[in-house]
């Protein structure tokens, strides 16, 4: 685009955005302790499972939101509060769960509803940043022992958020996932026990590149997130890209799925027997403007 020099990028994520070193446990000793208002709010939605609780009240209240879209031991993490700042497109956040030392993210910052929203994907409970390979499972006695959320945003205040056990939320949203599957028409129980899940012969990183970001959306400067899931044949071939969550505008959640439903080629799953099996491929696309 001649003349052009606003700097864009869209993004299929792999990992997290990215933990650094953990911080000292002396910084988060004496945070401001937030307690729960009432009891968590389970949604089954139709490519996801949403667990909202409340924390506080007035201006320092805080709303946390626990997303997963497929069976995992990972989720999204949404922060709404006035307490954790403005509109920066990117915020440190230091971040634990239980009496874990806090680690530093990069979170994708905008608005919720008028009020400040943080977005952190790829969380789990034990504190282990997300990476590619096989990672051992969060365990019932890990989810039980996390029964606080210990978070900063930027250099503002620390806040604990006093989830009380997460044991029994995570079973909850643990049926949602199972039950999700099926809805998708897939067996739960052939896709959790795949020799080898759908896997991409190329790399997702490369499946959008910058001339594919919506001109509309580059020229305004706006940025989002774009969550979607592939249904792979038994040939691996894409057979549908269903859009699951976005943040942002509709088009850039659109432009990624039609794009990257033409570009993405995949080794089909194998069952236990090693038969080749429809199923799925689930990830996220960054979009950022700047």
């Amino acid at each position: 685009m001649p003349g052009m020099r606003r700097r864009f990028t869209a993004v299929v994520w792999v990992l997290a955005l990215l933990a650094s070193a953990a911080a000292s446990a002396n910084d988060a000793q004496h945070p401001v302790v937030l307690a729960k208002n009432g009891a968590w709010r389970l949604r089954y939605q139709d490519d996801s499972c949403w667990l909202g609780g409340v924390f506080g009240a007035g201006d320092q209240q805080i709303i946390a939101i626990f997303t997963r879209y497929q069976p995992s031991d990972a989720f999204r993490l949404q922060l709404i509060g006035k307490s954790l700042g403005g509109n920066d497109l990117h915020v440190d956040v230091m971040l634990a769960f239980g009496n874990a030392p806090p680690h530093q993210y990069k979170a994708l910052g905008g608005q919720s509803d008028g009020k400040p929203s943080l977005w952190l994907s790829d969380q789990r409970l034990d504190n282990a940043p997300v990476r590619i390979g096989t990672m051992p499972p969060v365990t019932p006695e890990q989810e039980a022992a996390a029964d606080s959320l210990t978070v900063r945003a930027g250099h503002g205040t620390w806040y604990r958020l006093q989830t009380g056990s997460m044991k029994a939320p995570m079973a909850a949203i643990r049926t949602c996932t199972t039950d999700l599957v099926h809805t998708w028409g897939y067996d739960p129980a052939v896709q959790a026990s795949l020799m080898r899940p759908a896997t991409p012969t190329s790399n997702p990183a490369d499946w959008l590149n910058s001339r594919d970001y919506p001109y509309p959306a580059l020229t305004e400067g706006r940025s989002g997130i774009t969550q979607f899931r592939l249904d792979i044949d038994e040939a691996g071939g894409v057979a549908g890209c269903h859009i699951q969550d976005k943040v942002g505008k509709p088009d850039l959640a659109l432009v990624a799925c039609n794009v990257i439903a033409r570009r993405a080629k995949f080794k089909p799953g194998l069952d236990a027997a090693g038969k080749a099996v429809k199923s799925y491929f689930v990830r996220s696309v960054l979009w950022e403007a700047g």
